[in-house]
């Protein structure tokens, strides 16, 4: 069992008990609780009820929203995955300069990669059911944002703002970039990336005569 720290404030249940969380806000808070406790240890050591006592709720309210664990880790991914999309989406469909926007996308991915990473570990790293689901909904929805971010790719490209270059091809680096670079010392990452990539974007001049 983990030692999850209960956050409870004793002085307002006592002066104003609040009204029953609606199903949603529950559903919600399972899942935060989820993706919380498994990004800080292995898939095997989360039980139901550390889930349960961390988003303070009881065990059979867990087993009400989700049939298993298996699920509950699932969901806690594409939920994850669903913030970032929309996010990724919102930034893609921006009428600003293609660099400005891919600069953009990197630090929201940057942003959420630090809560994705140890369930992408598990995922990747599973040879269990959870690491094969995981792995599957991984591959869909990280495919999604690829899209997203090779149209502002293209975009650049068909502008002359970005070098001749595949945009789905690119969007692989740019994710890939970000996932390597996650854990990196540097002071300020995402910008570090954003300029790595953006200079590897940058169109080329004619080529002078060979010497």
């Amino acid at each position: 069992m983990l030692n999850e720290t209960r956050e409870f404030n004793f002085v307002a249940v006592m002066t104003c008990l609040p009204a029953s969380p609606s199903l949603p806000d529950r559903r919600r808070r399972i899942l935060d609780a989820a993706a919380r406790l498994f990004a800080a240890a292995p898939y095997e050591a989360v039980q139901m009820d550390d889930i349960a006592r961390a988003a303070q709720v009881a065990k059979p309210t867990v087993y009400r929203h989700f049939e298993t664990k298996e699920t509950l880790f699932v969901e806690a991914i594409e939920a994850i995955l669903a913030g970032l999309k929309s996010r990724v989406a919102a930034i893609a469909r921006e009428s600003g300069p293609p660099a400005a926007r891919l600069r953009a996308l990197v630090r929201v991915m940057f942003a959420e990669i630090g809560r994705l990473k140890a369930l992408i570990r598990i995922a990747e790293g599973s040879a269990t059911r959870p690491g094969d689901a995981g792995r599957a909904v991984l591959r869909r929805e990280l495919r999604q944002v690829c899209g997203e971010i090779a149209a502002v790719i293209r975009e650049g490209v068909a502008s002359g703002a970005f070098a001749d270059v595949e945009p789905e091809l690119a969007a692989m680096v740019v994710l890939g970039g970000v996932r390597m670079a996650a854990d990196s010392g540097s002071g300020d990452p995402a910008e570090a990336v954003a300029n790595l990539l953006l200079a590897g974007l940058a169109p080329r001049g004619p080529a002078g005569p060979s010497p």
